[in-house]
């Protein structure tokens, strides 16, 4: 069980990753306009699966079976994820994108029980619940009469993004957490590519703020991001991970804020702070959740004495009549 000092350090890891990747919204929107998806996905992964090739490399002795399925499915499910969600954007808006895609902090914990029975606090479920609330209400209203293949597709991306949060959370159990992450960025980038040939071409020019907005996206906001997450997950419930990663939206909202001087109305305003709400909550709720845990751990460790038979019983009363005629005095 983790103590709750290095359980709110690997919250402040994740939470960091929140803000790299809201930060990055400004930056995937410029790209975007010039440079196809795939070819971005392709290019962030493989940047980011050559940054950590030494620690696959290291690890080689213990390279197996084990791992390549492992690093094979959190990298599938990343590159799906992140492919879904960015396509759906061609169907839909922005707000009802990021309110669907958020539902994931809703999907984990009901993923995570229907495949592994995993028990959630009563806070956690509470903060899911807020912090779906919270991203609606950033996001502006929504009508779900006009839902259609975007919101759809952006839908299934939650449901992606969850089952990536659980897989790692899995995997990193019986995996090295550095090489899983390396194969999980090159299984990714292969799939970018791969889907990249069908696709438009590569532009013929880019400029140096293009260059720049790639470099932020592959460096910061996959390299740095996710292999920050990857470790925060190792250690923190799946379900909390989810309520942490929501922050993304208010801090996407801050820097249009800060930066492009979007206006920051009341209602945007009551979302951030359900959203920090949600975040306190899921601290308490993972607290008690684990401290649950580790008592049914350590009771079922307790090792267990086999119940008495019959034939136990009857054993004990012929020893227990020897012993009382050996001690009887002579008559």
């Amino acid at each position: 069980m983790l103590s709750r000092y290095k359980q709110v350090l690997f919250s402040i890891l994740l939470l960091a990753v929140a803000a790299i990747w809201g930060a990055s919204f400004m930056v995937m929107k410029d790209v975007q306009e010039t440079v196809p998806m795939n070819y971005i996905l392709a290019i962030r992964f493989g940047v980011a699966a050559v940054g950590l090739a030494y620690f696959l490399y290291q690890g080689r002795d213990k390279f197996g079976w084990e791992l390549l399925k492992h690093g094979f499915l959190v990298g599938t499910l990343l590159y799906f994820a992140y492919a879904v969600q960015s396509y759906g954007l061609f169907f839909t808006t922005v707000s009802k994108n990021a309110v669907y895609c958020g539902l994931n902090v809703v999907v984990v914990p009901f993923l995570a029980w229907a495949l592994y029975r995993e028990r959630i606090a009563m806070p956690v479920y509470v903060a899911a619940i807020l912090v779906f609330m919270g991203v609606y209400c950033i996001a502006g209203p929504i009508s779900v009469d006009s839902f259609n293949y975007g919101d759809l597709l952006s839908l299934s991306s939650a449901v992606l993004f969850a089952a990536h949060i659980i897989a790692v959370s899995r995997c990193s159990k019986t995996s090295e957490l550095l090489p899983l992450s390396c194969l999980q960025f090159l299984f990714a980038s292969m799939w970018g590519w791969l889907f990249a040939i069908f696709g438009k071409p590569f532009p013929a020019e880019l400029t140096w703020s293009e260059w720049g907005g790639l470099a932020w996206l592959a460096i910061m906001a996959t390299l740095l991001a996710i292999t920050m997450m990857n470790i925060g997950i190792k250690y923190i419930n799946p379900t909390v991970t989810a309520v942490i990663f929501a922050t993304e939206s208010p801090f996407a909202c801050m820097c249009g804020v800060f930066f492009q001087n979007d206006p920051m109305t009341k209602r945007i305003a009551l979302g951030i702070a359900l959203v920090f709400v949600a975040l306190v909550s899921s601290q308490l709720g993972g607290i008690s959740s684990e401290s649950t845990a580790e008592s049914e751990s350590s009771n079922d460790d307790k090792p267990q004495l086999p119940p008495k038979t019959s034939q136990d019983s009857k054993q004990a009363l012929d020893i227990k009549d020897q012993k009382e005629s050996v001690m009887s005095p002579v008559q």
